[in-house]
């Protein structure tokens, strides 16, 4: 923690303590060793104090890089810390530092470069600092090697899903029927690039599918026919609700448990919400999720995605959820069907 709080006697006053500049290692990974830390720094002398604290990520390549690995880095580690965290986490600053020089006969200091980020992303300036961790760094195995070396290697397989589901995890201004939809789009990446493979194998289908397009009455319209052919070529892809009952088979497996929150009716009501928002069919508005319904729904997405992600790298997942049980909104969503109170 950067603080604490100790009460001064009995006069009803508490002290406050800032602890200094704090490093931890966390793994040595990707040629480069890794670390956590946090500083702070306060406002000069005035009617009122403020301490300023800040976490940061060290990254210590084991040769020298260039701007760009050190940028394409950063970009990598920076979803890793969004998901530990359960929210979006801005990025402030990054300073890149050079070797070592002598400014006078007993005194070195390393060469700097500070990369100004103006961070334009309207959520930037608003995170909620009250909200705790989802995952700390301390929860990681230690060392954590294996793990960031797995993020890495499966980053760019992860990516797509991942960038959907950082919009959807940073973008709250966002109109509540699109954000929806992206989550489930991640969802539906997600399980596609990490579960790969047809409801049937290849061959079975090439020959069921020619057998069902024989099947086709003569006098049918060719645009009937071309449609048939269309939906036939697509048929071995598991559907929406085969793949969200797929990853809760996984979170079962994964975690020894079904979570209650993710019933059957849970899922149909994501089917026929997606259907709504994508096609607009009359038949499919009164099953809709709305409102709060949607926005927590949305909710339970994040979380399904954050666990299944966090344990794809490789974080046990009795520390998942474990994390989930101390996370007042996640346990809630977690744990029952009922939205939280």
């Amino acid at each position: 923690r950067f603080f604490s709080f100790r009460p001064s006697g009995d006069s009803g006053d508490w002290s406050l303590e800032v602890h200094r500049s704090i490093t931890r290692p966390l793994a040595r990974t990707n040629g480069a060793s890794l670390s956590v830390g946090s500083s702070f720094y306060t406002n000069s002398n005035s009617t009122s104090f403020t301490v300023t604290a800040n976490c940061y990520i060290k990254v210590v390549p084991d040769a020298p890089k260039s701007i760009n690995w050190h940028l394409e880095t950063a970009t990598k580690i920076q979803p890793l810390a969004w998901l530990g965290a359960g929210r979006h986490l801005p990025t402030r600053l990054l300073i890149l530092s050079g070797p070592e020089i002598r400014y006078s006969e007993e005194r070195t200091r390393p060469v700097e470069v500070h990369v100004y980020v103006s961070m334009r992303h309207p959520e930037s300036h608003k995170s909620r600092k009250h909200e705790i961790p989802m995952v700390r760094a301390t929860d990681f195995p230690d060392p954590a090697d294996q793990l960031f070396q797995k993020w890495f290697d499966s980053y760019e397989g992860l990516s797509s899903a991942l960038y959907l589901f950082l919009t959807v995890l940073a973008d709250r201004t966002m109109f509540i029927n699109v954000r929806f939809s992206l989550a489930i789009q991640a969802l539906e990446v997600f399980h596609r690039r990490n579960s790969p493979g047809p409801i049937i194998p290849e061959e079975e289908h090439a020959a069921l599918q020619k057998v069902l397009i024989a099947a086709i009455p003569e006098g049918t319209s060719r645009s009937m026919r071309e449609k048939l052919k269309g939906v036939l070529s697509f048929s071995n892809e598991p559907s929406l609700r085969q793949r969200l009952r797929a990853l809760i088979k996984e979170v079962e497996v994964q975690f020894g448990e079904a979570p209650p929150g993710y019933s059957k009716a849970f899922i149909s009501r994501l089917v026929d919400t997606r259907n709504y928002y994508t096609h607009y069919s009359p038949e499919f508005e009164d099953k809709t999720l709305e409102g709060a319904d949607m926005h927590y729904a949305i909710r339970r997405i994040v979380l399904l995605l954050i666990a299944l992600l966090l344990v794809r790298i490789g974080v046990p997942p009795a520390t998942v959820r474990e994390a989930i049980g101390k996370h007042r909104e996640f346990k809630q969503l977690w744990d029952n069907e009922s939205n939280p109170a």
